[in-house]
Parts: C-alpha cells; sequence; structure tokens
C-alpha cells in the first residue's frame, strides 16, 4: 500500500485552516468537476483523488489521525525504513466492516472505481460525505429592473435609491445614457449556489420623450416657432431648450425649415467627459390666423412692388 499525500493532492500547506481547505477544495472540485470533462479520464481521476483528500482533510478527527500516520511514516523513512516495509496495520480502521455511509464517491462517476486503498484501509468505510456530495458553483441570476427618467435627467445625470434584495443602492447615472441603455452592477443580483458568486444587477432605462425635442444619437433637434415677418425681415432669435440659452442671427427672407447647426451644443457623450453632439434649431414660420384691413393693404402694397 502506498502513503497519500492528501495536502499536495489538494495545494495546500500542512498548516492550512478548514476555511483555506474548503476553498481550496471548492476550486480544484470546480476546475475537475466531470460534467466539465466529459470523456477525461485523467481528470475524473483527479476529481476522486481531491475528493478523497477532503474526505480527510475537511474531518478533523480524521485529520488528526492523518497528520499522525505521516509523521510516523516519514520519521520512519527517515530512517532508512521503505514503503513495503512499514507497518501499515498499526493505522487500518478496526471497525470498518461495522460502519457505512451506505455512500460513496462511486456514486457521483459513471465510470465507476473506488476509493483508493490507502482511504479504505485507514479510515474505513465512514464517509461522512463531506466532499463527495460536492455541488458545483452556480453563480445567482440576474435581477433586471426598469428605471424611467426624464430628457432632462438623461442630459444632466442623475441619482435613484433602489431596493434590491434588502439592501438599499444609490445608482449614478452619467449624462448621455441613451433609452434601452442596460448598466449592470456586479454581485448586486440574486444569490449564488453552492458558494457560487452572486448574480448581477441589470438596469434597463426608459427616457421619457419631450415633445419640443427630438434626440439623434447625441445631436439635438428643436423646433422654434419665428414670426412670419421676422423671417422675411431677419431676426435675433432666442432659443431655450435643455441644452441652454442660445442666440441665434436670423437672416432676411428665412425660409421654412430652415435649420441653424450649433456644433457641441447637443446631448453629453456617455462616458465621455465633456464632450458634447451637436444642436440644430429648425425654424417653423407662423403666419398669422387672420389679416387687419391696414395689414392686407400693406401687403398688398408690397406684393405689387415685388411684382415690379
Amino acid at each position: 500500500m502506498n502513503f497519500k499525500d492528501y495536502y499536495k493532492i489538494l495545494e495546500v500547506e500542512k498548516n492550512a485552516s478548514q476555511d483555506e481547505i474548503k476553498k481550496q477544495f471548492r476550486k480544484l472540485a470546480n476546475k475537475y468537476h466531470p460534467d466539465k470533462n466529459q470523456g477525461n479520464t485523467e481528470a475524473e481521476n483527479k476529481f476522486k483523488d481531491i475528493s478523497e483528500a477532503n474526505e480527510v482533510l475537511s474531518d478533523p478527527e480524521k485529520r488528526r489521525k492523518y497528520d499522525n500516520l505521516g509523521s510516523s511514516y516519514n520519521s520512519y523513512r527517515n530512517r532508512g525504513g521503505g514503503n513495503a516495509d512499514y507497518d501499515w496495520s498499526q493505522w487500518y480502521d478496526q471497525n470498518q466492516s461495522k460502519r457505512s455511509s451506505g455512500k460513496t464517491v462511486n456514486d457521483f462517476f459513471s465510470s465507476g472505481g473506488s476509493m483508493s486503498d490507502f482511504f479504505e484501509k485507514i479510515f474505513g468505510q465512514n464517509y461522512k460525505n463531506s466532499g463527495f456530495g460536492y455541488e458545483e458553483e452556480v453563480k445567482g441570476d440576474d435581477h433586471n429592473m426598469q428605471i424611467a427618467i426624464t430628457m432632462k435627467e438623461a442630459y444632466n445625470g442623475a441619482k435613484r435609491k433602489l431596493r434590491v434584495n434588502g439592501e438599499s443602492i444609490e445608482v449614478n447615472v452619467k449624462p448621455g445614457i441613451t433609452d434601452g441603455q442596460v448598466i449592470k452592477i456586479s454581485g448586486k443580483g440574486h444569490r449564488g449556489r453552492n458558494g457560487g458568486p452572486n448574480g448581477d444587477l441589470l438596469l434597463t432605462f426608459k427616457i421619457t420623450e419631450m415633445p419640443e425635442l427630438e434626440r439623434k444619437g447625441n445631436d439635438l433637434y428643436v423646433n422654434t416657432k419665428i414670426d412670419y415677418l421676422d423671417a422675411i425681415l431677419g431676426t435675433e432669435l432666442l432659443v431655450d431648450c435643455i441644452a441652454g440659452k442660445f442666440k441665434i442671427k436670423v437672416p432676411e427672407a428665412t425660409s421654412q425649415g430652415k435649420s441653424f447647426k450649433l456644433k457641441g451644443q447637443g446631448f453629453p457623450i456617455y462616458n465621455s467627459s465633456g464632450k458634447k453632439g451637436d444642436l440644430y434649431v429648425q425654424l417653423i414660420v407662423e403666419l398669422p390666423n387672420k389679416l387687419s384691413e391696414k395689414e392686407k393693404e400693406l401687403l398688398t402694397e408690397l406684393k405689387k412692388l415685388r411684382k415690379k
């Protein structure tokens, strides 16, 4: 029978704490789990070994016996003794035939096999199932929420306080967020299973529209009304929107639908500090619903002048 170095198999130091052993076992078990290595005999054997090692090192009583056996065996070897000559029987479990959990590592493998001869001789069939019932770490499900914000909040940025899984979370919404954009907050979703990480919180933003304002990408489009006489004679126009207040010089004889571009005065570009799209101001020329007799007279005279 050969001595099995369970510390080496689990890749931990001999003074490793129970928590360190647990974490290392989960790490290796997740790596070599048969479900992830189907058809890989080497990985399956590795999983059996680390499960066996964990069965011993995670149990204080078994670990004490194993450490004492290891100390005795190493001392014997240092005195020149060999593996075949060592008296293993002094460490055999004397009651192994009377104790059995009914569940072994074999239940978790398609290819069968058995516990090592070393384990069964030293520890018998008293399996506590500390490692063999390992279930793979599973990340928790994501938690989805929809957040409604105004166009102005999307422009300036905003804050929202949320209650998720009993925890209060403050979310800072950066300027320039788009309708339908999803922001992920890692680890704030549903709890993981079997020690797996929590899922993520996924926030989908819904931006309410403004009737006088249209956003296309990072550009803004504003419709501004102007009197027909100002369109004819020219004027200086004050435009007031969420991007600020701007003066536009309207030249004479400006036609309906004329558009003015204000570069860099549009919507903030998300995650790009100080950068913005462009602002487009389109003129809507307003005609009077009714003319006075004097207005008709003057316009008629103007019409005559235009025909000369």
